[in-house]
C-alpha cells in the first residue's frame, strides 16, 4: 500500500520530502548485531523437588478400569459360549470319521479271519489235527463222526433207552 501512495503522490504533484542524508557509520557499528526482543527480561526458574509428592487417587478412574475389565470378561465369555458348539461339532465330525474308518478296517480284518477260519475248519484239516494230537481213541471203529448241518434247524434229542422206561415206578 505504501508503494501505491507514493505512486499517487507523483500524480498529485506532491514532491517527496528529501530523504535525510545517510551518515557514514564506523566499521564496528556496521557489524554489530541488533538486540533481541525482550532481551532485558530475566526469568528466574526455581528448582522443584517432587520426590515426596504422590499422585492423587481418582475414584472415577478405578471404577472405570473395573468396568472395562468386567466388560472384556463378559465379551470373552459370550464369544467362547457362541464358539464352543461349533468347535464341538467339528471335533465330533472328526471323531465320527475316525470311527467309520476304524469300523471299515475291523470289518476287513473280520472277513480275513473268517476266511482263514473256514479254510482251517475243513473236515480234512480237522482229521489231520486229530491224528497229530491223538484226540480220538484209536480203539473205536469209526474214528470221525460228522454231525449234521446246524443251519437245517434240526435239534438233537435224547431219547431214553427202553429198559429205563419200564423200570419206572
Amino acid at each position: 500500500m505504501a508503494t501505491l501512495a507514493q505512486f499517487f503522490d507523483r500524480w498529485n504533484g506532491r514532491a517527496q520530502a528529501a530523504a535525510p542524508p545517510v551518515q557514514p557509520q564506523n566499521d564496528r557499528s556496521r557489524y554489530r548485531l541488533r538486540a533481541f526482543p525482550n532481551q532485558e527480561v530475566y526469568l528466574f526458574v526455581k528448582p522443584f523437588d517432587n520426590s515426596r509428592a504422590g499422585r492423587q487417587v481418582d475414584p472415577v478412574a478405578k471404577r472405570t478400569c473395573w468396568r472395562a475389565i468386567a466388560t472384556s470378561v463378559a465379551i470373552a465369555i459370550f464369544l467362547v459360549g457362541t464358539l464352543v458348539p461349533q468347535v464341538s461339532n467339528l471335533l465330533a465330525g472328526y471323531k465320527l470319521q475316525s470311527l467309520r474308518s476304524a469300523q471299515q478296517r475291523l470289518e476287513a480284518e473280520r472277513g480275513a479271519l473268517e476266511f482263514k477260519e473256514n479254510s482251517i475248519l475243513t473236515n480234512e484239516n480237522l482229521q489231520k489235527i486229530a491224528d497229530e494230537h491223538s484226540f480220538l481213541d484209536p480203539s473205536l471203529p469209526q474214528r470221525s463222526v460228522y454231525l449234521d448241518d446246524k443251519q437245517s434247524g434240526a435239534v438233537a434229542q435224547v431219547t431214553p433207552a427202553p429198559s429205563q422206561i419200564d423200570s419206572r415206578p
